[in-house]
């Protein structure tokens, strides 16, 4: 694990994101008829085919594409995408989710850019191509949807569908993730906490010395 992914790890807005996804993609059954569902890292390579998320097929499995050495950096565009769950309805839709959960502010169309390039592109392509595939986004939040969302012709169409889903204020939300939430939460303050009293103590230590001088 990088040095990256350990201070992400002990983020809370991080730990609260990464949990929100999980919980979505226990949640979609209850609101669509779910064949198959995953998480992005999780996606089968057939299901990337299939939607046209991915439309070079030369069999290279999906969490080789995950690797950023050299002679890899092509496929890093996989690392952040936008979307954070693909699942394949029984009808043979397909959804591709964005996932916000954002407690105290609502979610604008500038926190969606790289959902609407890849449902864009994945919808042109099916159509130039005639793959009779249809993909629909989804916007998975805890919140609510700015104006400019909710009134632009692709909401309107269904062509990007939204879904209340509340989370760590959610009464009805599994105890064990409320614990989580609350326990990383404050590993962030003791952490910042210790932190803020080391700069204190090179602070003190600081104007100590140059007064004595």
């Amino acid at each position: 694990m990088t040095l990256l992914e350990y201070i992400k790890y002990i983020d809370y807005n991080y730990i609260k994101g990464y949990e929100y996804e999980q919980y979505v993609l226990g949640m979609l059954h209850k609101f669509y008829d779910i064949e198959e569902a995953y998480l992005w890292k999780n996606v089968p390579y057939s299901l990337f085919l299939e939607s046209s998320l991915i439309i070079d097929d030369d069999c290279m499995n999906i969490k080789d594409r995950y690797k950023t050495y050299e002679t890899n950096m092509r496929f890093k565009v996989l690392l952040d995408t936008g979307i954070d769950i693909v699942a394949k309805l029984k009808n043979n839709d397909i959804l591709l989710v964005q996932c916000k959960c954002y407690q105290h502010r609502c979610i604008s169309q500038k926190n969606l850019g790289g959902f609407y390039r890849i449902l864009l592109d994945t919808i042109m392509y099916n159509k130039t191509n005639k793959k009779n595939i249809n993909v629909i986004g989804l916007i998975a939040h805890s919140n609510y949807l700015s104006d400019i969302i909710t009134s632009s012709y692709c909401y309107k169409k269904g062509i990007v569908r939204d879904v209340y889903i509340p989370f760590d204020c959610d009464p009805n939300a599994p105890t064990f993730i409320q614990n989580k939430l609350k326990r990383y939460k404050d590993i962030v303050f003791v952490i910042n906490s210790i932190l803020m009293l080391i700069n204190l103590t090179f602070m003190y230590l600081y104007y100590t010395r140059v007064l004595k001088i």
